[in-house]
């Protein structure tokens, strides 16, 4: 939850610049978060924290939004390794909450009909 209530503050979050000019809040909690999924132990904490990588794709600069959707999906196949239908179900029904959110819906829209709905139909989820 913790993720969730930041990440709406995301767009503010954006305009502070750290020590380097290019480096923001936004992009330094995401580069966090993605490494701590791969530190991972446990696939319950790498689902969780794939959830929360989820939840701030919404305020990500629109130039990297496709990046992003891609990272969260080879991080889903480097490391979680064999899923459940029910994990699978739960990450795809994530990124499908927050992709009408993005700033680049169209994008974002043509990334989850050419990579998520095939992943679907092939699983026959």
């Amino acid at each position: 939850h913790i993720y969730q209530s930041m990440a709406f503050r995301m767009t503010i979050l954006d305009k502070i610049k750290l020590e380097d000019e290019e480096c923001t809040l936004v992009r330094e909690t995401l580069n966090y978060t993605y490494l701590q999924v791969k530190n991972a132990k446990f696939k319950e904490q790498k689902i969780t924290l794939l959830k929360c990588l989820i939840y701030m794709i919404p305020y990500i600069n629109h130039a990297y939004i496709l990046v992003w959707l891609n990272n969260i999906m080879q991080l889903f196949d480097q490391e979680l390794g064999v899923t459940t239908p029910d994990d699978q179900q739960l990450l795809y029904n994530t990124l499908w909450e927050v992709i009408p959110l993005v700033k680049s819906t169209d994008a974002a829209l043509i990334w989850w009909y050419s990579t998520i709905v095939p992943r679907i139909r092939h699983s026959k989820l």
